[in-house]
C-alpha cells in the first residue's frame, strides 16, 4: 500500500497477477475486527462499483445502507480514493441560457412553478427535449417527470421536434395519471410549447402553464437536465443506435426499467422514484 499515491491499484494488481479482492483480503487478513470491518466493506465498495462504474461515492452509500451497513458517505468517498476508484464521469454544472424573448412581447411566459409546495403526485410536472444521435439520423426525446417523485410518466422519441411531438407526450401522460385537473406543466420557452396546439392541448386538459423565466433556462427546469445528464451519461454513452427505433427499445427500458425502478435516487433519500411514490401514497 506505500506505493499507492504513486501507482494505480488497479495497474499493481495487473502487473503482480491477482485480484484487487483478493489483495485487500491478503492485506487486511489478521488485523483488528475495525480493519476487518473496513477490508469488508472496501471489497463491497469494489463489487457496487464494478457493476456500475458510473456510480460515485453518494449512491454507492445509499446502496450500502440498503444492505444495512451504516457508513458515512464521507467515509465512503475517503475508502474509494484509497482504493483508487472514482465515478466515471462528473456532472457539468447548468449554464444558464438567455431567451430573445421579451417579457413585453411575451406576458404569458411566467413561471408558476417555482413557489410551489409539492407534497403530493401530479402537482408540478416538468418537460423538455433532448437530442439523441442515431445513423439514420438525429432523433428527439420528449420526457415529462413529475416533480415529486422524479419519475419519468411518458417518453416519446421522433425524428422531429415539431410541437406534435410535445402534445403526444403530455397526453400519454396525462392518459397515465388517469387526466389530473390543475397540474402545472413547467418547461423551457421553446416554441413548441408556445404553440397553439400545445396551449390548446392544456388548456382542454385543464393543465396550467409555466415556463422558465426570462434570462433563465437550464437553472429553473434542473431537474430535466439532470435527468438528461444521467440518461447521456448512463444510458447512451458509448451507444451506437443504428435508427429511431433501435434507440427507443434501449432508452425505454433503461427509463421504464431501471430509472424509474431500479436506480436509488439522492433528493429522494435513496429510494427509486416508484418506490417512493408508492411508500408516500401508502401514507396518504
Amino acid at each position: 500500500m506505500q506505493n499507492s499515491d504513486k501507482y494505480d491499484i488497479n495497474l499493481m494488481c495487473e502487473c503482480l497477477n491477482v485480484s484487487r479482492a483478493g489483495f485487500y483480503r491478503f492485506f487486511y487478513a489478521g488485523n483488528s475486527g475495525r480493519k476487518e470491518r473496513k477490508a469488508s466493506i472496501c471489497m463491497r465498495i469494489v463489487s457496487i462499483h464494478a457493476s456500475d462504474p458510473l456510480l460515485g461515492a453518494p449512491r454507492i452509500t445509499l446502496l450500502l445502507h440498503g444492505e444495512g451497513i451504516q457508513i458515512a458517505q464521507s467515509t465512503v468517498s475517503l475508502y474509494m480514493k484509497e482504493l483508487g476508484i472514482a465515478a466515471a464521469t462528473t456532472q457539468k454544472r447548468f449554464r444558464p441560457k438567455r431567451s430573445k424573448l421579451s417579457a413585453a412581447s411575451s406576458p404569458a411566459i411566467v413561471n408558476r412553478a417555482k413557489d410551489v409546495l409539492i407534497s403530493s403526485p401530479d402537482a408540478v410536472w416538468t418537460t423538455d427535449i433532448t437530442y439523441i444521435r442515431t445513423k439514420a439520423g438525429w432523433a428527439y426525446l420528449s420526457t415529462i417527470i413529475d416533480q415529486f417523485s422524479r419519475r419519468v410518466i411518458a417518453m416519446r422519441m421522433s425524428y422531429s421536434m415539431a410541437s406534435r411531438l410535445c402534445c403526444d407526450t403530455l397526453e400519454d401522460a396525462l392518459r397515465e395519471r388517469s387526466y389530473p385537473v390543475g397540474v402545472i406543466i413547467h418547461s423551457d420557452k421553446g416554441s413548441q410549447y408556445r404553440s397553439s396546439a400545445f396551449v390548446n392541448l392544456a388548456n382542454k386538459r385543464s393543465v396550467i402553464q409555466s415556463f422558465t423565466s426570462f434570462g433563465h433556462s437550464c437553472d429553473e427546469n434542473a431537474a430535466q437536465e439532470s435527468f438528461h445528464s444521467t440518461l447521456k451519461r448512463e444510458c447512451v454513452r458509448g451507444m451506437v443506435f443504428e435508427d429511431l427505433e433501435h434507440a427507443q427499445r434501449v432508452i425505454f427500458r433503461w427509463i421504464g426499467g431501471y430509472y424509474n425502478n431500479s436506480r436509488p435516487h439522492t433528493a429522494l433519500g435513496g429510494l427509486t422514484p416508484v418506490a417512493f411514490e408508492s411508500t408516500i401514497i401508502g401514507d396518504f
